[in-house]
């Protein structure tokens, strides 16, 4: 562990390899067979798995867990939870969690949560969610590729401030509206509400059938015959 990693002080290397020809290094742990090999620069990083992290030079300031997770990969600042998680990315400032999440993609600042979700993308400052989907725009929220949301904050300080010409889409990854709906979502809604509208009528005409019930028995013993 550690071969040729020259002035990677204050690092850990543990495991079969680990570690070799990452020199200029410091302050990381490198844990696992073959972990981060090849990944000169990788300063005030936590690689942990087998062959996870190799060939990853200037990995700065990066937590990567799993089975190959962030090899070949090319950014800084960034978070990878998962086999294979990262693997070939280039972008900083990511967050993947799932077994290969984020291979390939190219984009800064996004989130990407599920298996195999935002393969290959070259979009930033977007969150994807869910098993093998992918954003299609900057700036863009994708769940499921069901609920899509556009211009998402993109802003360095923290706010809680909406934003004014973020749109909202179900079942269209393109709303052009505050909220928009596919039509079959929208004609859904409709006879919902048609629905709705009829059940509410029927109870109000149920309650005044019952409700002159009474005034109509009473109106037929008053004139009843003698």
């Amino acid at each position: 562990a550690g071969m040729y990693a020259s002035e990677s002080y204050e690092s850990v290397f543990i495991g079969d390899n680990a570690g070799g020809s990452s020199y200029n290094s410091y302050h990381s742990i490198f844990l696992g067979g073959f972990v981060a090999q090849y990944s000169p620069y990788s300063n005030k990083t936590t690689i942990i798995g087998d062959s996870a992290g190799q060939n990853a030079p200037s990995s700065s300031y990066c937590v990567i867990i799993g089975q190959d997770a962030g090899s070949y990969n090319s950014g800084s600042g960034n978070v990878f939870l998962g086999n294979s998680a990262g693997w070939g990315q280039t972008g900083s400032n990511n967050t993947f969690v799932g077994n290969n999440a984020g291979n390939g993609q190219k984009g800064s600042l996004n989130i990407l949560i599920g298996k195999g979700v935002g393969y290959q993308q070259s979009y930033s400052s977007s969150i994807a969610i869910g098993n093998n989907v992918i954003n299609n725009n900057h700036a863009q929220l994708n769940i499921g590729n069901v609920l899509y949301a556009s211009n998402l904050y993109t802003g360095s300080a923290a706010s809680s401030t909406p934003i004014a010409n973020s749109k909202v889409g179900i079942g269209t990854n393109n709303p052009i509206d505050l909220l928009h709906l596919h039509k079959e979502f929208r004609d859904s809604l409709l006879l919902i509400n048609l629905v709705q509208k009829l059940l509410h009528l029927q109870l109000k005409l149920f309650q005044y059938q019952l409700f002159h019930k009474h005034d109509l028995l009473l109106l037929l013993k008053v004139n009843r015959p003698l």
